[in-house]
């Protein structure tokens, strides 16, 4: 079984097999006592499949029990975002735990495989999609200074006869305010 847990200063990151335990799942036990001592660090957990369908049925949402006791721990060790790929696009939503804490599911599926559409409609009425985009390919960078954590989503973009990385969608969040801000607020759909 891989899992991962590692501390960087202020950050804890945590990495998911999501098939060891049966296929869509987590071993829940292992990720508790990975949580224990989260509180006050920036709580960043990563996995392949997404929590919260999109395009492909294959998630974690076929266990839906098991899924949102995943999300509630997340919630309860002061998680802000649980990054996955397994689609091929990049969408960033919001998702309220159980306890009406905001977590965002970010798929950043958008580093090999073909790319791909998708109607933007969530199985669960619970998600609420903030940011789409089907047609570049890009790659996630979270910085964390102090307090302050920004989630960016840098994609590949043609320009002047060329390509360059240009941060499309951003979160911006701190552990000291319970204020977050987002410089992609509307559901976009490119």
């Amino acid at each position: 079984m891989r899992r991962h847990r590692a501390g960087f200063g202020r950050a804890l990151i945590i990495g998911l097999d999501q098939y060891a335990n049966g296929q869509h799942k987590i071993h829940q036990t292992w990720l508790d006592r990975a949580l224990l001592g989260a509180v006050g660090r920036h709580v960043f957990v990563y996995g392949h499949e997404p929590a919260f369908e999109t395009n492909h049925k294959d998630n974690l949402a076929f266990f839906p029990e098991d899924r949102d006791r995943f999300w509630d721990s997340l919630g309860a060790a002061g998680a802000r975002a649980y990054f996955c790929g397994h689609d091929h696009f990049y969408n960033r939503a919001l998702v309220r735990d159980r306890a009406g804490r905001e977590i965002r599911q970010i798929i950043a599926g958008t580093g090999g495989g073909p790319l791909k559409a998708w109607a933007g409609s969530y199985a669960d009425k619970r998600v609420i999609g903030e940011f789409h985009d089907e047609k570049h390919r890009g790659y996630l960078l979270v910085t964390v200074e102090g307090p302050a954590v920004t989630i960016a989503w840098k994609a590949m973009i043609e320009e002047g006869g060329g390509r360059a990385w240009r941060v499309l969608d951003r979160l911006e969040y701190s552990n000291e305010r319970s204020v977050l801000q987002s410089k992609s607020s509307s559901y976009n759909r490119t």
